[in-house]
């Protein structure tokens, strides 16, 4: 082997790899060079391609969520991909109830008076429609819909008592509902005897169902009897209040209804016109209290010979309110006020109200007046007309700093007829009721001490506010005046002097408050109703002052007025009637508002009383001229089927048989009711029926499972 050619060939291949390795050294910088060219026009283009990917994101899951809404695509509830963005048929119960509670408490519970007096504009119906209108909304907001409507219940009708049981009886949604019950209101409804039984059933069953019942309030008719027994035929008189709250017949094993063991109630309201029986009956109930925070009862029994002291009612045993703090009582007498000093024990009582005071409650005061922060002394319309009756009463004043050491609110009758002589002897070193000075001088004594009295207002009240006790002989409910017509007691401590501006007592500040009575404006000097503004100011204009809706409420009550009835309650309104005095509507309500429009005004006129001896013979001939009736008891069926096949029909159940044609509407007066009973006896065929809209209307098979349920609340 030739040594030259071999060295020959390896210079030759060395120099062909140093030339490869130059050439890849050369492609390897010009790539670099490219892909950082790329990088370059790449990192251009990134932010434009991730603004892409998140609007095709939002998109796909718009588009599922549309798909599912409509029921194209399944839920995908644990899918992260399909997440659907928040709406109101979404929201967790929770949220949509808190929502309803805050809508309906925008107007305040002190407004509302279930009543038919106020007519169907007043804030209770306005309410109630608002309620009836949650459950409707969408099928998620069934259930928290339902826990505002059925949070306070109100029975003005006696079918609507058989109504609620059936409701309640549903296997699926009837235990649900009672858990959702918070108060419970007996408005004037009453129960005609051959309902009595089914209806004591359904009520036992209501209140046994109904666990968390708070509230409950009892305002009977005023012009029927109380019964906790069913009438015989001698007494009979086709309609009675049910004392089966606090009392049950000796023929009925069970107990009173109040008296549920699940109960738990907070405030509790007896308008009740008191005698012995029931008296005892109370004090038996207020034993299982513990946990009662306000109480209001009716008038105590008229004769202090039934609570002697060897009496029954003082041999039980002492009833203890651990937790009350609001009491709201009738003017007693010597012998009630040792009945209450001996047999009651309020160590928390902070809030006292006597109506019909005629005098300073000493002995009261002594006992409970140690934690009273609020006392008002509602007066007795004798107060008015012979003030010498109370005024020497009131120099007990000076005791205050005794017997209530930390009283900061007090209300007591200012007697305009003897300005001079009244001044109170106050000694209260805590006594804060925050008013007009101008008027301090003329309500107090210079000698009294009051440090930390700033001024004294005044509360505006003519002799018709102070409520009249006009009842039924033989045990009848009286309007006790614990829901006045004109002025609710608790007026001052609503319109309290704290919510105007510190300091504002002799400034301008106004604060409006529409209760169902009207209009009140609260100044750092007094506490004026709409109507008195004219007596009290005269030549001065305030009607610029007051909110415009107050027209428009003056409007819906002179409507009511002209119609005679009230929606919800017997229709949207009313015409005159035909010979018999039967209702006739119209069949367009456009054209019967228009025809009041064009209507003139009615002249205001004093309604004529008939004498004693013309009512009493108009008495004792509708008496003569009905047959007797005989109580013959009704099956549920019967009584639910007459209320659900009547759309809120005039007929009035003082028929005097068995047959049950209608729905039960209740009319004020005995002698009234017998006549219209009578009237319409002896009318030829049926009464007309009038265009109602229905109390007890289904929620729908999709809400209630396909079973029909009631809800109970007026329109």
């Amino acid at each position: 082997m030739d040594p030259g050619n071999t060295t020959h060939d390896l210079s030759f291949f060395l120099d062909g790899v140093v030339r490869t390795t130059t050439d890849l050294r050369d492609d390897n910088l010009r790539l670099k060079s490219k892909n950082e060219h790329l990088e370059g026009q790449l990192s251009e283009v990134m932010p434009e391609l991730e603004k892409l990917r998140k609007e095709r994101a939002a998109l796909k899951a718009a588009i599922g969520a549309l798909l599912r809404q409509n029921g194209v695509l399944p839920a995908h509830g644990d899918d992260r991909h399909w997440r659907t963005p928040a709406t109101f048929a979404t929201l967790p119960h929770e949220i949509l109830q808190h929502i309803f509670n805050l809508a309906v408490s925008t107007e305040p519970t002190y407004q509302f008076d279930p009543s038919i007096g106020p007519g169907a504009h007043n804030p209770w119906f306005d309410l109630v429609r608002m309620k009836k209108a949650f459950p409707l909304i969408c099928r998620a907001s069934v259930w928290p819909g339902m826990a505002v409507l059925f949070s306070d219940i109100v029975l003005r009708r006696m079918g609507q008592v058989s109504a609620l049981a059936e409701t309640l009886r549903i296997p699926d949604v009837g235990p649900r509902l009672g858990n959702l019950v918070k108060g419970i209101q007996w408005d004037s409804c009453l129960v005609t005897a051959p309902c009595s039984d089914v209806i004591r059933e359904d009520l036992t069953f209501i209140f046994a169902q109904c666990t968390r019942l708070r509230s409950f309030s009892y305002h009977p008719h005023t012009s029927f009897p109380l019964r906790s027994v069913t009438p015989d035929e001698d007494e009979c008189e086709g309609c009675f209040n049910p004392l089966w709250f606090i009392t049950m017949p000796p023929s009925i094993p069970d107990h009173p209804l109040l008296q549920t063991p699940t109960f738990n109630l907070r405030r509790l309201e007896l308008d009740l016109s008191m005698d012995d029986a029931i008296l005892r009956a109370i004090h038996k109930i207020l034993s299982t209290f513990n946990a009662l925070e306000s109480l209001a009862l009716g008038p105590w029994p008229a004769y202090p010979s039934l609570l002697l002291e060897d009496s029954e009612l003082m041999k039980l045993a002492a009833v203890s309110l651990p937790s009350l703090t609001n009491l709201q009582i009738f003017a007693t007498s010597a012998a009630l006020d040792q009945y209450l000093c001996t047999r009651w024990e309020v160590p928390q009582l902070a809030r006292l109200t006597i109506i019909f005071c005629s005098g300073w409650p000493s002995q009261l005061l002594g006992q409970f007046g140690r934690g009273l922060r609020y006392l008002h002394l509602f007066p007795t319309p004798s107060v008015f007309s012979n003030n010498q009756t109370f005024l020497p009463s009131l120099q007990a004043c000076s005791t205050l700093v005794d017997v209530c050491p930390v009283l900061e609110h007090l209300v007591v009758p200012l007697l305009e007829k003897s300005l001079t002589s009244y001044p109170l002897p106050l000694n209260s070193p805590t006594l804060d009721e925050p008013t007009a000075a101008m008027y301090r001088r003329s309500a107090l004594n210079p000698e009294s001490k009051v440090p930390a009295l700033r001024t004294v207002r005044l509360l505006f009240t003519s002799e018709k506010a102070v409520p009249s006790l006009v009842g039924v002989a033989g045990g009848a409910a009286s309007g006790s005046g614990v829901r006045s017509h004109v002025r609710n007691p608790d007026w001052p401590w609503i319109c309290h002097p704290r919510l105007l501006v510190e300091g504002s007592a002799d400034s301008d500040s106004v604060l409006y408050y529409y209760f169902a009575q009207g209009w009140v404006a609260q100044t750092g000097a007094a506490v004026i109703p709409q109507d008195l503004v004219p007596l009290v100011w005269k030549g001065r204009d305030f009607d610029d002052g007051w909110p415009a809706v107050y027209g428009h409420c003056l409007e819906d009550s002179l409507l009511d007025e002209r119609a005679g009835d009230v929606e919800g309650e017997g229709g949207d309104g009313a015409r005159s009637g035909d010979e018999n005095n039967t209702t006739v509507i119209g069949d367009d309500d456009d054209a019967r508002e228009k025809e009041e429009q064009e209507e003139p005004e009615p002249k205001e006129r004093e309604p004529e009383e008939p004498e004693p001896q013309e009512q009493e013979m108009v008495e004792a001939a509708a008496e003569l001229a009905l047959p007797e009736y005989p109580v013959t008891q009704l099956d549920r069926e019967t009584v639910l089927t007459a209320f659900r096949s009547s759309p809120g029909s005039p007929i009035v159940i003082l028929t005097f048989g068995i047959t049950i044609s209608g729905l039960f509407t209740l009319y004020s007066g005995r002698a009234k009711a017998m006549e219209l009973g009578a009237r319409y006896r002896s009318c030829a065929g049926p009464p007309r029926p009038r265009r109602h809209r229905s109390l007890a209307r289904p929620v729908g098979r999709a809400q209630a499972g396909g079973r029909r349920m009631y809800l109970l609340h007026e329109t």
